[in-house]
């Protein structure tokens, strides 16, 4: 059964999210997929390459291609936010369980800790961004960039977990002197 790299990156995405950063190993990766050492060593330098590679991969997933998709779908800041916001909300399950494994990942690991900042950098310098194309002077619009993301943010780490819904409606709230995008 031939493997691609991203059937490996999507099965140590899958490992992160249901059971946290100490399971990512070589041996609960080979028990998952059902392959050898052989294949993941075709594709990775070892497990310290691997989670690096898993790292990068989940920036690209889940920020490079949201805020792609948002401004290849939209030029105007309302559509793309329509779009941000739609493809944040349909993030349920396993996605939401991944961000939270993720950012606990960064606190035990300085690799992953850099790309989470980096992460977070460009998500809210890409609100920001949109924000000051409604044409909020750079501070509020840096201040409602960071206000929106602390609350997806949050959303997920409080106990239970926000729902989308209550997320999506402080987003609204938060927007509505824009017009309600």
């Amino acid at each position: 059964m031939p493997t691609t790299k991203g059937d490996w990156l999507d099965c140590g995405l899958g490992i992160l999210a249901e059971q946290g950063a100490q399971a990512l190993r070589l041996d609960r990766l080979l028990a998952t997929i059902g392959l050898t050492k052989g294949s993941f060593y075709h594709h990775f330098d070892g497990m310290p390459d691997y989670r690096a590679e898993l790292a990068a991969y989940f920036e690209e997933r889940y920020t490079t291609r949201y805020i792609d998709v948002a401004t290849e779908r939209f030029e105007d800041p309302a559509g793309q936010l329509r779009t941000l916001r739609s493809l944040v909300a349909a993030e349920k399950g396993a996605e939401a369980e991944l961000e939270v494994a993720f950012r606990a990942w960064a606190q035990q690991d300085a690799v992953v800790r850099t790309v989470q900042e980096r992460i977070d950098e460009r998500r809210v310098r890409f609100l920001e961004e949109l924000f000051a194309r409604h044409d909020l002077p750079s501070g509020r619009a840096r201040v409602l960039a960071q206000a929106v993301y602390l609350t997806l943010v949050g959303g997920g780490h409080v106990v239970p977990r926000a729902p989308i819904e209550e997320i999506e409606r402080i987003w609204d709230l938060l927007l509505e002197p824009l017009g309600r995008p």
